[in-house]
């Protein structure tokens, strides 16, 4: 995990080489300061809990926790020592923009971490490495601090949500060692939402009957069809949106229950452009690569006003990718199971989202380069994209544009990167003939 990448907060002072002996060693001879919480980490159970400690020269040392009461404990911390009141007030600003902090007593936050730290080691899983030094900054976990109590795991059984194959590979074990199968885990990337669960079971998506059902036959497809499906530049505009219903015969009828078609009123809604209505003040360049696609990959490289919301950023990403958007969407730091997640208020996000897509601008979120964020598309399928801030520009005009792109645009009905290769290779397509991408580069969005 990279330093901030969850917590999407810039330290105003890169941590220096004495910082660690300041916290192993003179950290707590400064009274315990304010303390906060994620508000929602009672339901959502995976947030940050941030410790503070006044000096008497008026500085503040600060530690943030990410924490994950389900299974995995402490999993980083990101350390602030001896930063001004302004960077503390900064900070908790910050931190509470995305993760709407509440403050609470020192006992609660103390409890939480070292209780959170036990339960995750029932399971062989030891906290990140940052939390050996980080932990000065609490008190001794020597029963001093009356106990309190918290709901960890799903059900009463550890439960681990693997944002990915390799997270599942490197915890699964670990599991299986100290628990048995009195534990519960879900690859949650590829699961259309919702909990479902296995009880330490490998998960075969019994229940997903029509996910597997719903296989493209060849005759769906012919090559002449794609030969001529070479999205011409005024395939997209103004009047292709507004009359564009997505009839229901143009997609497979056997549909899961969690992957009907969204109101396309939305696109409708996009396409008169709302942003041009907001004064500009730079533009972001972003870098969106889809994950699993390789030989060629599939990118593009897009710049867009910063005072976007992430609905408008949804909508030209889509674009982009010549895709119709017929398919539920949302936003979070990696993928399923990671927040916050930044969704529309309807359909199946409805119950995890953290902030509101149609409203939350970009330029709230991203406040440097490098920064990354995960575009989940189609729930049920398992298209995810990699969306990387590479630079910020002082272009100030409204447009969208593409500044450059590769390989040929998948097929969105496909059910994700695997099923899509599959069937191009089941279609006598080779890797050299997806290469060339739909756009021109520097073309309007």
């Amino acid at each position: 995990m990279k330093k901030s990448d969850d917590y999407r907060l810039s330290q105003k002072r890169p941590e220096q080489p004495d910082d660690n002996d300041f916290l192993l060693h003179q950290v707590r001879k400064s009274p315990i300061g304010a303390c906060y919480r994620t508000a929602r980490l009672d339901s959502i159970k995976t947030g940050i809990i941030l410790v503070v400690r006044d000096h008497p020269d008026g500085t503040h040392t600060a530690c943030l926790f990410l924490v994950d009461f389900y299974c995995k404990g402490v999993q980083d911390v990101l350390s602030f020592v001896r930063i001004s009141p302004e960077e503390l007030e900064e900070l908790i600003d910050r931190a509470g923009n995305p993760f709407e902090l509440q403050r609470i007593t020192y006992e609660e936050a103390h409890n939480r971490i070292f209780r959170a730290v036990e339960y995750a080691a029932q399971a062989g899983i030891a906290p990140c490495d940052r939390f050996e030094v980080a932990r000065h900054i609490l008190k001794e976990d020597d029963g001093s601090i009356p106990p309190m109590d918290f709901d960890f795991g799903n059900e009463g059984m550890h439960c681990l949500l693997a944002a990915n194959q390799a997270d599942l590979d490197r915890y699964l074990p670990l599991l299986e060692q100290h628990l048995g199968d009195r534990f519960s885990y879900h690859l949650v990337d590829c699961l259309p939402g919702g909990w479902g669960g296995n009880d330490g079971e490998e998960e075969d998506f019994d229940d997903y009957e029509e996910m597997d059902d719903d296989e493209w036959e060849d005759e769906d497809f012919d090559d002449e069809e794609f030969d001529d499906d070479e999205f011409e530049d005024d395939d997209f505009d103004e009047d292709d949106f507004d009359d564009d219903d997505f009839d229901d015969d143009d997609f497979d009828e056997e549909l899961d229950d969690d992957e009907e078609l969204v109101d396309n009123e939305f696109f409708i809604a996009m396409a008169d452009e709302p942003w041009k209505d907001r004064e500009q003040t730079h533009h972001f360049q972003f870098r969106v690569t889809i994950q699993g696609l390789h030989h060629p990959d599939v990118w593009r490289t897009i710049s867009v006003p910063s005072r976007i919301t992430f609905s408008e950023l949804a909508y030209i990403i889509l674009r982009s990718l010549l895709w119709d958007g017929n398919y539920q969407w949302m936003f979070s730091p990696q993928g399923w199971g990671s927040h916050p997640v930044i969704a529309r208020g309807s359909g199946d996000t409805s119950e995890v989202m953290d902030l509101d897509a149609d409203v939350f601008l970009i330029t709230n979120y991203f406040e440097r380069v490098g920064q990354q964020l995960v575009f989940v598309y189609g729930f049920g399928k398992k298209w995810q994209l990699d969306i990387v801030l590479e630079q910020m520009t002082e272009d100030t005009s409204e447009r969208c544009f593409l500044v450059n792109s590769g390989g040929k645009s998948p097929l969105e009905s496909t059910d994700g990167p695997e099923d899509y290769q599959a069937l191009m290779a089941d279609l006598g397509f080779s890797p050299e003939e997806m290469t060339d991408t739909d756009w021109e580069d520097g073309e309007e969005l």
